[in-house]
């Protein structure tokens, strides 16, 4: 009988899942999505007032006047994933508590921030932001350890890049340069971009038009 090679073998079961993250270097398993869905859908029932969701729509609003330029928004959906998968790539390397089998990290804690303000304000939008932190934090999961920082560094850079060209089009100044709260509203804003495109939430679309006047430039 020949003895398995148990540097060949594949782990097995949710164990093996662990040591198979931590042998890359990732500081959490899947299991620290769901605590971040699980902290979002807490937070959204405190943050669910009419004061947040005035404010969010104010900020949605202000977003959408900085980006009217057909072309901007082209490079916005593609500059802000960028953004985001950077961000949420470093902040979950910082590794905050252990629990069991799983990680607590700063970047699981930004996306249960993130998604109970959306959840508590404007729940479509919250449903569809859900979706997409999922789809990025996944893709964070699977960077290699030896290439988390390069793939950062990359992210970041080629996505502010992008930015800046589209505001090249805009002819006007990236909207967190005036409110530090619009880094937060870009994701929001292009999912509700795509929303309007598909003719959905047409009164949400109008109540942003009408808000997004006071920021046009005169």
């Amino acid at each position: 009988k020949i003895a398995a090679d148990p540097g060949n073998a594949a782990p097995k079961g949710r164990k093996g899942q662990v040591r198979r993250a931590a042998d890359i270097g990732i500081h959490s398993d899947d299991s620290g999505l769901l605590v971040a869905t699980a902290l979002g859908c807490f937070l959204s029932s405190a943050t669910g007032s009419t004061a947040m969701r005035a404010w969010v729509l104010e900020q949605l609003a202000m977003y959408a006047a900085y980006h009217r330029d057909r072309r901007n928004q082209a490079t916005h959906h593609l500059g802000v994933p960028m953004i985001v998968f950077a961000l949420l790539l470093a902040s979950n390397q910082v590794v905050l508590a252990d629990i069991g089998a799983a990680r607590i990290t700063a970047g699981q804690l930004l996306l249960g921030g993130l998604m109970a303000l959306y959840l508590g304000s404007v729940p479509l939008i919250g449903i569809c932001a859900s979706a997409f932190y999922a789809v990025i934090y996944a893709l964070v999961l699977r960077v290699p350890a030896d290439w988390i920082w390069p793939v950062t560094g990359g992210a970041f850079v080629l996505g502010w890049i992008v930015q800046f060209v589209g505001h090249g089009f805009e002819g006007r100044r990236p909207a967190f340069l005036v409110n530090l709260a619009q880094v937060f509203m870009a994701p929001a804003f292009l999912i509700a971009e795509m929303l309007f495109g598909l003719g959905l939430a047409r009164p949400l679309a109008a109540d942003l038009t009408r808000r997004a006047e006071k920021y046009a430039v005169s």
